[in-house]
């Protein structure tokens, strides 16, 4: 068997390089699905309005690590896939009402030359203009007249509005920045007229999906849920409310399996989070929705003055004047849920009765619409939005609740929901994009705080972008040479150990960590061993406000040599604990161990340097010579001094394995930030414990072919040989493996 065990990062170019060769035959460049999935959220967006895109036969590609992503999988490697969306422009051009939105046949045409950059600069994309360890940017026009079947009420075809849009997305990884992409979107009028009342919308498919449900009619679509709420996402912050718009949608009832939740089951949250808009140019946001109630016929509950609103409004809108109408009416509709109980319909068109009504509250075919605007845009000119779409888990956990209380008692039903992890992961998705505390243009203003004992927390920023959170170090550069029982991992981690925090504006690098699994999915990796420098947090008893005592920690890691720098040779920090604290001029402190504290290296059974007696390289690697070098990826000269090895024996050999290697920080402890992991994902290299190709050919092994025979009638799928995440056809999985 022809072994090769490369990280992602070595197919990367290859990956790149092909993208741009598909051509469409009107000439177009062919869509292409990109993905983030740096963290627990992964995203697939592309180069023609898809905000959240892909379909479950055109997955996107994280460029990082490979891996392949639904629209919007989360956590990722469950295989659940949530919300569709795509970018709308709609405006006033001349005498002309037009609206430009990714259809069955796209208006927006596709360019060339998706980039990608990074912050990272182990990556060969590393750019000093990106803004997060992978940013995604493409651009996309309606210029093009004839890429839609004519309308069908109007007997029209379409004619291009005249914009350009530029899209920038970018993602994070480690800890609270797991559940969150952003998205910066340039709006630009790109003809020689002005457009009039222009709005730009979002449009958001409800509900969610396991990637083994691959009929489109299935009743797992008919449940979605969707809400605009202002919803206080934590009490643990002293008590203070912080206000969060959010627009998101679920599945009602989670798609329990007789009464209980399986592994395909969708109890988690997805949503989309303005963050900014040209208040100057923008009026506001508009929140709309329509539900298919029966073939054909569609309700809204928009303006009914507007002659939109009700039954019969078409959801694939191929009228523009009645989609530009429904887009900017600068409505704010109520929640579906609310559809089958009695309540104040105020300005709404009341909902259809009876069984229609029931079929409305049930998300059957419920799309939603977030749209911003008017506002007009003059030749050449642009409007900026930025907006995060966001992740949550385990939103719903009782199989009973929604036949239980939605019908009858819809507030009820909504109050035994969770969406604490996705309005946290949406504070930390507002606090990325603007800073809290944070004077970014130096007028004086840091935001808005509020004092917690006696304490300032800053909340909120001063509205000026700062796109800046606290990252992992990068990963290493990773290696696996297998044989028979056996792979040794290697890597280098100058990149790791010598990058500066973006956000702390320090070294940070803390350890390393050795993963091994059986598939690639991160919850099925087990850890084999770690590593990490020796130091110890100091933790200082402060008396609060009200009288009360509290232990915090507000400094960096000490290190052994500056603790005996401030106690004296000898200091033993583990002496003290909070039951036997050190006193010292007033003041009380306890010591704690950063991780693990296991620092010794070359251990039997434990991560060992390669070249142990190498010496520290010079900062300036022009400096280094041939013999304190080795060569990584792409020839990449790398310092021998961050070199290292760990042996993994005793593996079954006719598997794979999946193995990986992160580096971790020690957090930021005066900003409240834990300390954070790179991706396990980025270096995970799929090997089987099998004589290398080198070593079969060098001593002329013969070939051998396993299992022999191939029994079909076996468990090989139950086994755990065959299809081991349960998402394929086990009659596709079957598998002949030929070694040597």
């Amino acid at each position: 068997m022809l072994v090769i065990a490369l990280t992602r990062r070595a197919g990367l170019a290859l990956c790149l390089l092909l993208l741009p060769s598909y051509v469409l035959a009107q000439d177009l460049p062919a869509t292409q699905y990109l993905s983030h999935a740096q963290g627990q959220l992964g995203v697939t967006v592309t180069n023609n309005g898809g905000i959240v895109a892909g379909t479950l036969e055109n997955l996107g590609v994280d460029p990082i690590n490979g891996r392949r992503v639904l629209f919007a999988e989360y956590p990722l490697g469950s295989g659940i896939g949530y919300m569709p969306s795509n970018l709308i422009v709609g405006g006033i051009r001349g005498a002309d009402t037009l609206v430009t939105v990714v259809r069955w046949g796209p208006d927006f045409s596709r360019w060339p030359g998706v980039r990608i950059e990074s912050i990272d600069r182990t990556l060969d994309f590393f750019a000093e203009t990106a803004r997060s360890p992978l940013d995604i940017i493409s651009q996309y026009s309606d210029t093009a007249s004839a890429l839609r079947a004519p309308d069908t009420l109007s007997d029209l075809s379409h004619s291009p509005l005249g914009v350009l849009v530029s899209q920038r997305s970018m993602s994070w990884s480690g800890g609270n920045l797991d559940g969150m992409v952003l998205y910066e979107v340039s709006v630009e009028n790109i003809t020689n007229e002005l457009l009039r009342d222009v709005v730009v919308g979002i449009a958001v498919s409800t509900g969610g999906k396991h990637i083994s449900e691959r009929i489109i009619s299935s009743p797992y679509l008919q449940r979605g849920a969707l809400h605009y709420f202002d919803r206080e996402p934590s009490t643990s912050r002293c008590g203070v409310r912080l206000p969060i718009e959010l627009f998101t949608t679920w599945d009602l009832a989670g798609q329990p399996l007789n009464g209980s939740y399986t592994a395909r089951s969708v109890l988690g949250s997805m949503g989309i989070r303005i963050l900014s808009f040209p208040s100057d140019l923008v009026r506001g946001v508009t929140f709309n929705w329509v539900s298919l109630i029966q073939s054909g016929i569609f309700y809204s509950p928009a303006i009914p003055s507007d002659n939109v609103g009700g039954l019969g409004i078409d959801l694939r809108f191929g009228n523009d004047t009645e989609f530009y109408r429904f887009l900017a009416n600068r409505n704010f509709d109520f929640n579906p849920l609310f559809s089958g109980v009695p309540f104040a319909i105020g300005q709404y068109l009341p909902p259809p009765r009876s069984a229609l009504q029931s079929i409305v509250r049930d998300g059957f075919a419920l799309t939603g619409y977030l749209s911003l605007g008017t506002f007009d845009l003059a030749p050449g000119e642009d409007a900026t939005f930025v907006f995060a779409v966001v992740a949550g888990d385990s939103v719903i956990t009782d199989p009973t609740t929604y036949e239980r209380l939605a019908v009858e008692d819809p507030n009820a039903y909504l109050s035994e929901l969770d969406f604490s992890e996705i309005t946290e992961n949406t504070l930390w998705a507002t606090w990325v994009y603007d800073n809290p505390g944070i004077d970014s243009d130096g007028d004086g203003f840091r935001g808005e705080y509020y004092l917690c004992e006696g304490d300032t927390v800053w909340w909120k920023g001063d509205g000026i972008a700062d796109w800046r959170a606290d990252v992992p170090p990068p990963a290493p550069f990773v290696e696996v040479l297998p044989e028979t029982g056996k792979l040794t991992v290697r890597w280098n981690g100058y990149f790791s150990e010598t990058t500066v925090d973006p956000f702390t504006q320090q070294q940070d690098f803390e350890g390393y960590r050795v993963y091994i699994g059986r598939d690639e999915r991160p919850s099925s990796a087990s850890l084999l061993t770690s590593w990490d420098a020796e130091n110890y947090n100091r933790f200082e008893l402060i008396q609060r406000e009200s009288g009360d005592f509290e232990w915090l920690n507000r400094e960096n890691p000490f290190s052994i040599d500056s603790l005996e720098t401030l106690y004296g040779l000898g200091f033993d920090p583990l002496l003290y604990t909070r039951q036997t604290p050190l006193r010292v001029d007033g003041s009380i402190f306890y010591f704690e161990p950063q991780d693990f504290n296991v620092s010794e290296l070359g251990i039997p059974g434990r991560i060992r340097k390669r070249f142990p007696n190498q010496p520290k390289p010079d900062p300036d690697p022009a400096n280094w010579s041939d013999d304190e070098v080795i060569f990584g990826p792409d020839n990449r000269r790398l310092p021998k001094y961050y070199e290292y090895e760990y042996v993994i024996d005793s593996l079954l050999p006719s598997v794979p394995w999946y193995v990986a290697v992160t580096a971790f920080d020690f957090g930021f402890a005066k900003g409240g930030i834990p300390a954070k992991e790179s991706p396990l994902l980025t270096t995970q290299t799929e090997s089987y414990a099998l004589t290398s190709a080198t070593t079969a050919v060098s001593e002329n092994l013969d070939v051998f072919v396993y299992p022999n025979p191939y029994r079909s009638d076996d468990n090989y799928v139950q086994e755990g040989f065959e299809d081991r995440l349960k998402t394929r056809n086990p009659q596709l999985e079957k598998r002949i493996h030929f070694a040597n």
